[in-house]
């Protein structure tokens, strides 16, 4: 009987043999690859890069995926790999080398322009060309990003800046409440001959200087007289010279003068 008993306890076991093979292998057949559900690798602008931040955005970006099953690496500010955890219940391994890579960008921190934009007085600028005012800026206020800057409302003595949409570096400002910028506009000087072109003043009926000044502004329409003043005053001539400091003329070098001519009657 005990012989008879441990034939049957062999047959069994040997019939239960191959329905175990087949139920483990009908278990190994329900895993997938990861690369079937992770089919959207670019996440777009992330708050951070920690591995909660992009995990959530990998589930946002990829519903059916259970990231509970994942393994981040290699993470940078751009991208990451993704593999799956040892013994997963729903995905097969992925060998080395072989992970899913990921990309995403970091959103920047912005900041306001203010904390970069504190010097807003210029001082004196060649022109009011834009270029030049943002090169005034930048001179001003070192740490700022003037590739970041809308400049507007541009006058001879101020501008408005603002921030350029989309910017990565500064908050947006919104209309009317932009910064205003002062400075003054470099005269461009001229030479007084290019405006005192006749120098025969004609007759004069003295040679006070009040007058010479009134015949000069008679012959040279253009001549801008406060910019102006009489020297040396001959019997039928008188020196001209330029106002030290003028916003107008040059200023003669080397005590030069221009001379005009008169003579005194009625």
């Amino acid at each position: 009987m005990k012989k008879l008993l441990s034939i049957l306890g062999s047959i069994t076991l040997i019939g239960a043999g191959p329905a175990s093979l087949v139920a483990c292998s009908k278990e190994k057949a329900t895993l997938k690859d990861l690369s079937s559900v992770l089919t959207n690798t670019k996440l777009g602008d992330l708050a951070n890069k920690e591995e909660k931040t992009i995990k959530n955005a990998i589930k946002e970006k990829n519903k059916n995926i259970i990231i509970d099953e994942l393994v981040l690496s290699s993470i940078t500010e751009k991208s990451a790999k993704v593999s799956v955890k040892k013994e997963s219940k729903v995905y097969n391994q992925i060998t080395a080398g072989s992970e899913i890579n990921i990309e995403f960008s970091v959103k920047a921190t912005l900041k306001d322009l203010s904390t970069d934009l504190t010097v807003t007085k210029l001082g004196e600028l060649a022109n009011k060309d834009e270029k030049t005012i943002i090169k005034g800026i930048k001179d001003n206020n070192k740490n700022i990003i003037i590739d970041e800057l809308v400049l507007s409302s541009i006058t001879e003595k101020s501008a408005k800046v603002s921030v350029k949409k989309e910017s990565k570096v500064y908050n947006q400002i919104a209309a009317g409440s932009e910064i205003n910028i002062e400075f003054s506009v470099k005269a461009i000087l001229k030479d007084l001959s290019t405006d005192l072109t006749v120098t025969d003043l004609g007759t004069i009926k003295n040679k006070e200087k009040e007058t010479i000044i009134a015949a000069i502004k008679n012959k040279n329409k253009n001549v801008d007289i406060d910019e102006i003043e009489v020297g040396f005053i001959k019997d039928k001539s008188a020196e001209i010279f330029v106002k030290e400091n003028s916003n107008v003329y040059k200023v003669f070098k080397n005590k030069e003068s221009i001379v005009v001519s008169f003579k005194i009657g009625k």
